[in-house]
């Protein structure tokens, strides 16, 4: 199969492309207490950042609209999120309290525990989108990449409710939205354009390696305000430059990537649906891993690749079905008595 196949039937193009970043999240994570001591790990670590979650939150974008049916909207996947969201809070506090013994940590609900900001941000995008979706394209994505680049000056924006987070990866996320299957396919599909996309990933690599970030990690990350931002290569004024600059190489990367996504299916195709449950359940390991300084023993090369090892087993464990009970049972709670009988979503009672 030379091009990507759209069915109605789950297509392994993008379970595999999940599947991928999810592996490449892990990836990241477990090697971050590294980065420091290491140029090649720090370089591996910033290319990663630089496009795992714009290319999972463009994933996101692509499939939210099947959730507006003319003009009505599914509210039952932002409550699906948002339940995940706070039995994950709790979840994560309980370890971080009474297994971490980290009794400094915040009480606060809607300030996101480690890297939860991502239910809070799709419960958000999914909220607004009718509201979006009145705006013609060209003018909801400027709206949204001015607001993104000049909110960063603002001294004054909450923390709670990954406000930041939420608006600089609008942009990914209204991409995806608008997007169609064949604008894709024409996007991705072309041998000549692997090699492209190895050259990108490698132009971005070196530069990295060598410059060791000209775009300040803090913008990466997303989730800074610009006056805590310094950089030997933007001036406080020129920040949204490096924003700007920002977007560029990460819509780049994300396209080198999904260039490089198996069509067909593969032995991973088939978790590629259950990539939430590793986003969470990772975390616990991440959180153990920089309380107990679980790095320092892979600060070596030769222990270094048994980190990748338990790295890459970590993922197709947290994989396994068993993992995605939980989940299935918060999916089970539903929102559909507060729902107009047409509105609620299929198998809904």
């Amino acid at each position: 199969m030379n091009e990507l196949q759209y069915k109605k039937e789950r297509d392994p193009f993008f379970d595999n492309a999940k599947f991928l970043l999810i592996f490449l999240v892990v990836l990241a994570h477990g090697i971050s207490p590294l980065k420091k001591e290491h140029d090649t790990v720090y370089m591996v670590w910033y290319t990663i950042n630089c496009f795992h979650m714009p290319c999972f939150i463009f994933l996101s974008g692509f499939f939210a609209k099947k959730y507006i049916v003319n003009g009505k909207f599914n509210i039952q996947k932002p409550f699906y999120y948002l339940m995940l969201f706070l039995f994950s809070q709790a979840a994560v506090w309980c370890f971080e309290y009474f297994v971490l013994k980290d009794v400094n940590i915040s009480k606060s609900v809607v300030a996101a525990r480690s890297s939860l900001w991502y239910l809070q941000c799709l419960v958000t995008w999914y909220v607004l989108l009718p509201f979006m979706d009145k705006l013609k394209p060209k003018y909801m994505l400027v709206i949204a990449f001015a607001v993104s680049l000049l909110m960063g000056y603002d001294e004054k924006l909450p923390g709670a409710f990954s406000v930041s987070r939420v608006l600089v990866h609008l942009p990914f996320f209204l991409l995806g939205y608008y997007c169609t299957k064949e604008r894709l396919q024409k996007l991705v599909d072309g041998a000549w354009k692997k090699p492209v996309a190895l050259l990108i990933f490698g132009a971005a690599a070196l530069v990295t390696f060598f410059k060791r970030a000209v775009i300040p990690e803090r913008i990466v990350v997303a989730s800074y305000q610009y006056q805590s931002i310094t950089s030997e290569y933007f001036s406080f004024h020129g920040m949204w430059l490096a924003r700007a600059a920002f977007y560029v190489l990460a819509l780049a990367l994300c396209w080198a990537f999904l260039v490089w996504v198996p069509r067909k299916k593969t032995f991973f195709t088939r978790f590629g649906n259950r990539t939430l449950q590793v986003y969470i359940g990772h975390r616990f390991l991440y959180l153990a891993e920089l309380q107990y300084g679980w790095g320092a023993l892979f600060n070596n090369k030769g222990m270094f690749f048994v980190l990748l090892g338990i790295i890459t087993a970590t993922v197709f464990i947290l994989s396994l079905k068993i993992f995605e009970y939980p989940f299935r049972w918060i999916a089970n709670i539903k929102i559909a008595p507060l729902l107009k009988e047409s509105e609620r979503p299929e198998g809904g009672k």
